[in-house]
């Protein structure tokens, strides 16, 4: 029981929450890059919240299904047809077997999650299913690749959507970010006055942002410091670069920020072209606004699950 490729789309790879608790012997945590529409796709069909999807870059992939089951896909709108017939974000989707689901270029946003019910059955590599393909783990899809798939006995499943509103971040330039450890080695406000656009040679290890270039104060030399996603670095020509899932464990740019958590997402529906703007918050904020999230997470999970 599985799922054809028929086209891979640009980058096609299975991704969960990531391999964490390994970065101290110098593995990448990957994983997937939206994790609220990864969550949220999975959500929809009662799945574990950080189960193995589908992540799809900017064009998306094609599928057959080889047998019956439930799918759904949150994040970037990639204009998504069933049989030819259009489909929605945030929609629990009952499939046939000898069903043909597409994808198309990202319209709004960078990335799509397709989830489907029950995972996907892959390899556990240090306790994740996420591709690195840097190091071998996993690949990029393409035609010709199955996927294989859990047999869930099918229910009857109400027509409903999440809300649309659940995906307006996609679209949001406005990034929060908290003060790094380097943060005042900066000139006062320099930094979150600007407007920077993500470059081409952005990926899933980092984004590279381009604009006014910010400077240190003075030259200094800094020690390998650990790193996290969300950190931004100062290279030495000033251009910030944001740190993402693939990133290394170490890295010895000044680091004068965090992206919040619950902000991640957003940086994860940037594209190159698009364009970034930063603001400063407290520590309470950033804690604050992730609590209201996964509140506003586990209230859809409820209800789903009632609902199913």
């Amino acid at each position: 029981m599985g799922i054809r490729i028929l086209k891979g789309g640009m980058l096609t790879t299975l991704q969960d929450s990531g391999r964490t608790g390994f970065q101290r012997f110098g593995f990448v945590v990957s994983g997937a890059m939206d994790s609220w529409a990864m969550q949220l796709a999975n959500s929809c069909l009662g799945n574990n919240q950080n189960e193995a999807v589908l992540e799809m870059t900017l064009l998306g992939a094609t599928f057959e299904f080889e047998a019956d089951t439930e799918v759904c896909f949150c994040g970037a709108n990639m204009n998504p047809t069933l049989n030819g017939k259009p489909v929605y974000n945030g929609t629990p989707i009952s499939v046939k077997k000898g069903d043909i689901l597409e994808f198309h270029n990202a319209e709004h946003g960078c990335r799509a999650y397709l989830a489907v019910k029950g995972g996907f059955i892959s390899e556990d590599i240090l306790h994740s299913k996420s591709t690195y393909i840097k190091a071998g783990i996993g690949k990029k899809l393409e035609a010709g690749d199955r996927l294989l798939i859990r047999e869930i006995p099918m229910t009857a499943n109400k027509k409903w959507r999440l809300s649309p509103s659940l995906f307006t971040y996609i679209n949001s330039e406005t990034i929060r970010f908290t003060e790094g450890r380097q943060y005042g080695w900066l000139s006062p406000n320099a930094f979150e006055t600007r407007s920077y656009q993500v470059e081409v040679n952005s990926d899933r290890m980092g984004y590279r942002l381009n604009g006014d270039p910010v400077f240190l104060q003075e030259k200094r030399e800094l020690i390998t410091e650990g790193a996290a996603f969300g950190t931004i670095q100062i290279p030495p020509n000033g251009q910030p670069i944001i740190l993402m899932v693939d990133r290394q464990p170490t890295g010895g740019y000044p680091k004068i920020g965090e992206v919040i958590t619950a902000d991640l997402p957003k940086i994860a529906q940037r594209k190159p072209g698009d364009f970034i703007r930063f603001q400063k918050v407290s520590i309470q904020e950033a804690q604050a606004t992730l609590l209201e999230r996964n509140k506003l997470l586990n209230m859809l999970q409820t209800i789903i699950r009632k609902g199913r």
